[in-house]
């Protein structure tokens, strides 16, 4: 009896130990998922996590009051209280959601980070922001994971480095990713083809203005056989390329970049 209760107070511990250390990227003290759903979330940011060697860190709370005078500064003084981030620059990005007025703030700490989020905020919202409206919040956070480890691919590509995984991974696209992304190549094909049939009808109205000679006469003049023939040499080309700069984040004195709002 007394080796049994020894073994269950044991079991206990272990999985108190367990459930503390899974709880490592996701703290939801709102309560909004259930155990399963956490654990599913938990595992998801991990994986991005690790595969960035950075922290991708999803935070509800009930209130942000408690924490800071709003939520920008809520979101600051909690990833400093509880240490997050990775390496000795702490990088690491932040969804904060506080339930007493349904607002959040995206935080980027880390210079890194900010090369990934800076300006990319809004896109990062509207992953989620129609979920959150509706109370799907294991949606909304899976959605997010999503955003997030797309745009960090992308940097990482268009900035010329490796990324960890793939650029391109249609799997892990959102709804509306994909739904762009149709649209894109419909575009493109129709495009294409347009541009087939105009240069087709040129060369057809060209081919029907010529008459077919059949007697070596034809070419013939005064001064004997003339034939003459025209072209044109392009030896360099001009290629205009602008750049397009955006910025919806605005930097905040106690380090990082917020996009914050309502759902």
């Amino acid at each position: 009896m007394k080796k049994r209760f020894i073994l269950f107070i044991a079991s206990i511990f272990l999985l108190a130990s367990a459930n503390a250390a899974a709880a490592k990227y996701l703290i939801d003290e709102a309560g909004l998922l259930s155990a399963n759903e956490a654990m599913q979330i938990e595992n998801r940011l991990a994986v991005v996590s690790q595969s960035y060697e950075t922290e991708i860190h999803i935070i509800t709370v009930k209130d942000f009051g408690k924490y800071g005078y709003d939520i920008e500064s809520a979101a600051e003084a909690i990833y400093r209280q509880l240490n997050l981030g990775y390496g000795e620059d702490a990088e690491g990005y932040l969804l904060l959601l506080s339930m007493g007025d349904r607002s959040f703030d995206l935080y980027s700490h880390g210079s890194r980070m900010d090369t990934y989020f800076l300006g990319r905020g809004r896109s990062v919202e509207n992953s989620f922001i129609s979920s959150f409206k509706n109370d799907e919040w294991f949606v909304g956070f899976d959605k997010f994971i999503s955003r997030v480890e797309y745009t960090m691919d992308r940097t990482s590509l268009e900035s010329g480095g490796s990324a960890s995984r793939s650029g391109f991974d249609y799997a892990n696209m959102t709804d509306e990713q994909k739904t762009y992304f149709a649209i894109i190549i419909a575009a493109i094909l129709i495009i294409s083809l347009i541009i087939a049939l105009v240069l087709f009808s040129k060369e057809k109205r060209k081919l029907n203005n010529i008459a077919l000679a059949t007697e070596a006469d034809r070419y013939e003049s005064n001064k004997g056989v003339n034939f003459s023939s025209t072209y044109d040499r392009f030896t360099h080309k001009t290629v205009q390329v602008i750049h397009h700069q955006e910025s919806n984040s605005h930097n905040s004195g106690g380090g990082g970049s917020h996009h914050s709002g309502h759902f």
